[in-house]
């Protein structure tokens, strides 16, 4: 989170040389970057791992997948100026610092927290359009689009106000012109933006649970699934830890000593693990065919049935004949291949009438729904077909 330089206070300080050297030494640089790069790494992995899923196996990739690229490259730059914030001494009391130091560590949050913003903001509108993947119907689907024009305004609002935190915007890093510019108040500004980012995370996670509980799965696949997709907003934790990290990071009153880098580095953690988690969470669904190339003997490849389309559709409320009951069939490798007779929307389903025996596969069109790893019958309470 964005933050104003000041000055040095270790001239003006009265204090023991025992505790004046604690002050000078203590410093949790070294777990930020710790656990800052482990979650990068692991975003790597998954990030790729999900890439050559999507292209080499499924054979598709769709605008969430490249948003969810982007938004990795991108906060590669964000972890490059968290790193040399923590070079230039963000972490460690601010006594201990030079105005240089102090300076230069305002300056890389603020590229930091730029980029950020970018990030964030596409990762988020990732895992939305992941969720039109498996929620197509209409309700569902609207909600999910004001959502996503929720977030893309929230991202805009954010790249204002950082950009015009001060005037002129040097003063952000430049501590000889903060007596004369004109700054919003910061520290407001962060426990709003917190929030904002907290509840739009929670909210995201709500889409999820009463369209999936209708799913006409048994009680364990509902759950798993559920589970599964959730994980893309489990960074929700990450945005409460931060919204409270937020109230400690910058002082009520400008007149008030602070020392912003030994706290204000927790903000900055928060921040940065919210948006490693999200890549990651987001990532696993997509991963779901590489069961298949890991571990072929545990996961056999199923034939493709080729029973004809209108004979395995699922059948709506309306309908005389009884709704099917989808079991969930994973893809195999072998089943995402394209040819000619084989479009990108056709999927692997297994139905059944409820009677011993009736099982049958085949292959249906799911339209825009491209993700053949929870490829689900998904109706409405009102009964009607998705």
């Amino acid at each position: 989170m964005s933050r104003l330089a000041s000055p040095p206070l270790v001239e003006s300080l009265d204090l023991l040389a025992e505790e004046k050297y604690r002050l000078t030494h203590e410093t949790r640089g070294p777990l930020v970057l710790s656990i800052m790069f482990t979650f990068y790494g692991l975003s790597v992995v998954f990030v790729s791992a999900r890439t050559y899923a999507r292209v080499k196996l499924s054979r598709y990739a769709g605008l969430d997948d490249w948003l969810i690229v982007a938004s990795e490259l991108i906060c590669t730059a964000v972890v490059v100026f968290i790193y040399l914030q923590v070079r230039y001494g963000d972490g460690r009391h601010f006594v201990a610092l030079s105005a240089q130091d102090s300076n230069n560590i305002a300056k890389m949050n603020f590229f930091a927290v730029t980029l950020w913003t970018f990030s964030i903001t596409g990762t988020k509108v990732s895992i939305l359009v992941q969720y039109l993947r498996f929620l197509p119907s209409r309700k569902t689907a609207r909600l999910i689009w004001f959502f996503m024009a929720i977030v893309v305004l929230g991202g805009l609002s954010t790249l204002v106000v950082v950009m015009t935190a001060c005037i002129p915007l040097r003063a952000l890093w430049d501590t000889s012109l903060q007596d004369t510019a004109k700054c919003l108040d910061q520290r407001l500004f962060w426990q709003i933006q917190s929030a904002y980012e907290a509840v739009t995370c929670w909210g995201m996670l709500g889409l999820l649970v009463p369209p999936l509980w209708r799913l006409q799965l048994p009680f364990e696949q509902r759950v798993g699934i559920i589970v599964l997709l959730g994980l893309s907003s489990s960074s929700c934790i990450a945005s409460v830890l931060r919204m409270k990290s937020a109230f400690d990071a910058i002082p009520k009153a400008a007149n008030v000593v602070h020392d912003f880098t030994w706290t204000g580095i927790m903000a900055t953690l928060y921040a940065i693990v919210e948006l490693l988690t999200g890549i990651i969470c987001c990532s696993l669904p997509a991963l779901m065919p590489l069961r298949f190339v890991i571990c072929p003997k545990l996961f056999p490849s199923r034939r493709r049935s080729t029973r004809p389309v209108q004979e395995i559709a699922p059948q709506c409320a309306s309908h005389t004949p009884p709704a099917p009951i989808a079991h969930l069939v994973l893809p195999t490798p072998s089943m995402t291949q394209l040819t000619a007779a084989s479009p990108r929307n056709m999927y692997v389903w297994a139905l059944h009438d409820g009677s011993e025996g009736s099982g049958r596969t085949g292959s249906v069109d799911t339209g825009d729904c491209r993700d053949v790893a929870l490829s689900a019958v998904v109706r409405d309470s009102s009964g009607d077909c998705t």
